[in-house]
């Protein structure tokens, strides 16, 4: 695809609560790596090279906010989620969003749990005064939720738990509309370059959950977090993932720790592990797997061996996500 480009952007990658490196957690790695290039002989001269050739959890992280990933299509924003990730996005979005007094995005929301909507009081745009920009932001969420997403948003910023309240908040700044996502639904976005296709399908987690596939141009992204193990392959599922070029996917556990043979099972918590989503994977054939809601508890070494397990298993190429990756459709 060339003309008409989908960008899908990462700017939260964990699940269940955030978890930043600890200083600890640094000085180990640091450690580990001096190490590894002293063991090497590696010099000044080939030290850029050598560092290039390492896997990232040796060199980096994969980031410790919580689900939040950009989609940029025919000029439009869909943000899928808004956990603790939706702060950096928002402070990104600021100098564009000053300079043209306007802001117009979609938020596709899969659910309610605190790591889907905490970056939500944190985004800078949500504080525009109506007199410096123009623009509406609409949210989508599910029909049967017994709170409705309008409500959960207002609700987490009541006083005393935040100093800014929801309602000063939606009077005096962007237009925010509030829409219901229902099973087999399917969203419309125009564009000057075409529609943009959201198809929404109901998953497999406790409570009401969606997945999400994005569809422009020829390009598509399937989105769909916090979804749990059938005994086969979850059908609805299936016919998201079916044929997409990237599929961005839960995959919190390892098979030990999703069945109990390291610490507490974690059966009907509603998410996945590499067998199940290999499973999918071969059934639905996407091009591309992208691992996602990584464990706050696994290290990013763990979290790149359940992608490589994710690929071997499934045959299809494999990757962790992390804070800043970004993939061109």
């Amino acid at each position: 695809m060339t003309q008409n480009r989908m960008t899908v952007k990462f700017w939260g990658v964990r699940g269940s609560i955030p978890a930043p490196l600890s200083p600890a957690l640094v000085d180990q790695k640091m450690h580990r790596l001096m190490r590894a290039a002293f063991d090497a002989g590696v010099t000044a001269e080939t030290l850029d090279a050598w560092l290039a050739s390492q896997p990232r959890h040796a060199t980096s992280t994969y980031g410790g906010n919580t689900s939040c990933v950009e989609v940029r299509a025919g000029g439009k924003l869909v943000i899928l989620d808004m956990g603790t990730g939706l702060r950096e996005l928002g402070n990104a979005l600021m100098p564009e969003i000053l300079k043209t007094g306007t802001f117009d995005a979609t938020f596709l929301v899969s659910h309610v749990h605190w790591d889907h909507v905490q970056g939500h009081p944190f985004f800078a745009p949500i504080y525009l005064s109506n007199t410096k920009a123009r623009g509406t932001m609409n949210f989508w969420g599910g029909v049967n939720w017994k709170t409705p997403l309008k409500n959960v948003l207002s609700n987490q910023m009541e006083v005393p738990k935040f100093p800014m309240e929801f309602k000063k908040v939606q009077q005096e700044g962007l237009a925010m509309k509030f829409h219901t996502v229902s099973d087999r639904q399917t969203i419309v976005i125009p564009t000057p370059e075409g529609e943009i296709k959201i198809i929404c399908r109901r998953l497999n987690h406790p409570q009401e959950t969606y997945g999400y596939r994005l569809e422009f141009g020829g390009a598509s992204a399937v989105y769909s977090t916090d979804n749990e193990n059938f005994a086969i392959p979850d059908p609805p599922l299936v016919e998201l993932v079916s044929g997409a070029d990237v599929w961005i996917q839960d995959c919190e556990y390892d098979r030990d720790e999703y069945e109990g043979r390291k610490g507490v099972p974690k059966l009907n918590w509603g998410h996945s592990e590499p067998n199940y989503v290999a499973a999918v994977g071969k059934k639905a054939q996407p091009d591309q797997i992208v691992t996602f809601h990584h464990n706050p508890d696994a290290s990013d070494a763990h979290v790149a061996s359940i992608a490589r397990e994710v690929q071997t298993l499934s045959g299809i190429p494999t990757a962790a996500a992390y804070e800043g990756m970004t993939i061109a459709l």
